[in-house]
C-alpha cells in the first residue's frame, strides 16, 4: 500500500513552512527563540514591577489623606459625623489595597525568592 499525497491547501502550507525551516539555520533559530522569551520574562517582570510600585503610591496618598482629616477640626456636629465617614472610608479603601497587594505579592513572587 502507497500513500498518495493530499494536495490541498493545508499540505500545500505545511511543506512550504517545512521547506524554509529547513534553509534556516536551527541554532540561529533556537537563540532568537530564547531571546524574545528572555524579553518577554523582562517585560512582564517589569510591568509588574511597574504595578507594584503605582500600588504603593496609592497607598501612601490614601495614608497622607487619613492622616490630614483625622487632623482637621469640624466646626459642627454634622460636619464632625461627615469627617468621620470620610475617615472610615478612606480606612476601609486603605485596607482593602493592603489585602490586593499581599494577594497580588503571593501570585507574582519570583520562583525560588
Amino acid at each position: 500500500m502507497k500513500l498518495l499525497p493530499d494536495r490541498t491547501e493545508k499540505y500545500s502550507s505545511v511543506l512550504a513552512s517545512a521547506a524554509r525551516f529547513i534553509e534556516q539555520n536551527i541554532d540561529i533559530f533556537v537563540e532568537e527563540q530564547a531571546d524574545r522569551d528572555e524579553r518577554r520574562s523582562g517585560e512582564l517582570l517589569m510591568e509588574r514591577g511597574l504595578g507594584q510600585l503605582q500600588l504603593n503610591v496609592l497607598q501612601q496618598l490614601l495614608a497622607e489623606e487619613i492622616r490630614e482629616i483625622s487632623l482637621h477640626q469640624a466646626h459642627s456636629p454634622a460636619e464632625s459625623q461627615f469627617m468621620l465617614g470620610k475617615e472610615e472610608g478612606l480606612k476601609r479603601a486603605e485596607q482593602v489595597l493592603k489585602d490586593l497587594m499581599d494577594r497580588a505579592h503571593i501570585f507574582y513572587r519570583r520562583p525560588g525568592a
